[in-house]
């Protein structure tokens, strides 16, 4: 009955939101379109047969050096419910093309 009951509280309050504010990233000054840099996170669980079950976390660091050429980084941290870290693991590289 509570689940029922919370489940439809939720729906209706999601539903009556308004969402057409929302924006992605605003263009910036002086008619680049790509923005210097960006930085975002993550977070995620995970289950595997040798890992076991837990969860991680990490970030990411970009830094846009034209429209068609970046320097990327991401760093993970693989972490069990219990004990010490399984793995961090560093990730980098180029990227080029069109961003998008």
């Amino acid at each position: 009955m509570r689940k029922g009951l919370l489940a439809s509280a939720t729906s209706a309050v999601l539903l009556t939101m308004n969402f057409t504010g929302a924006r992605a990233q605003t263009t910036p000054s002086g008619g680049d379109r790509t923005p210097r840099y960006e930085v975002g996170g993550q977070v995620f669980a995970f289950n595997g047969h040798d890992l076991g079950l837990g969860w991680g976390g990490g970030g990411r660091f970009t830094y846009n050096i034209n429209e068609y050429v970046a320097l990327d980084n991401e760093i993970n941290f693989f972490l069990p419910y219990e004990g010490q870290p399984y793995a961090t693991e560093g990730l980098f590289g180029i990227k080029a093309g069109k961003h998008g």
